[in-house]
């Protein structure tokens, strides 16, 4: 029976280093997971994608649809005046059928619904844009239209557009 007693506690301690190291490795292996995970996270919000993708929530929280709008559609520029008709204006009017001017007053206060809105309206109407553009001869210009958007060009043709108006009348 002693001998029993014995394999039982040497069996207890096996048992118990053996939890002990493996609770390490996988006390190590979740911190670097961690880690890893943070400085992905870090890098996908500062660095973002180098394609240029848009990425139409971080559009909509600079700007609104009139802003788009004034941008391209009030210009006198003939490739403004297409991405107008070939991707603002279906966009526009997909966000002004889904809801009414209160509405859309209203998810213009909450910009994080109205980016998921601006999203879903792009989504919906993304085979008629690229038709448009097509129809066009125009696909290039969704390229120069991110670009205006990533680079911050669109502030610049919204304050030369309002002068231009503001200089008429």
């Amino acid at each position: 029976m002693g001998i029993n007693v014995i394999i039982v506690i040497v069996g207890v301690i096996a048992l118990f280093v053996i939890i002990k190291f493996i609770a390490k490795t996988i006390f190590k292996l979740a911190l670097a997971a961690i880690v890893i995970a943070a400085i992905a996270l870090f890098l996908f919000l500062k660095v973002g994608n180098s394609s240029k993708d848009i990425n139409l929530g971080e559009i909509v929280m600079s700007y609104s649809i009139a802003d788009l709008e004034n941008a391209y559609c009030d210009s006198e520029n003939k490739s403004d005046s297409l991405k107008c008709v070939c991707i603002i204006q279906p966009i526009s009017d997909d966000l002004n059928s889904t809801y009414n001017s209160e509405e859309l007053k209203d998810l213009q206060n909450h910009r994080i619904k109205f980016a998921a809105a601006i999203v879903k309206a792009f989504n919906n109407k993304k085979e008629l844009i690229k038709s448009k553009l097509k129809e066009n001869n125009a696909g290039d210009l969704f390229s120069d239209f991110k670009n205006d958007l990533s680079d911050g060009k669109i502030f610049s043709k919204i304050k030369k557009n309002k002068e231009l108006n503001e200089s008429q009348n």
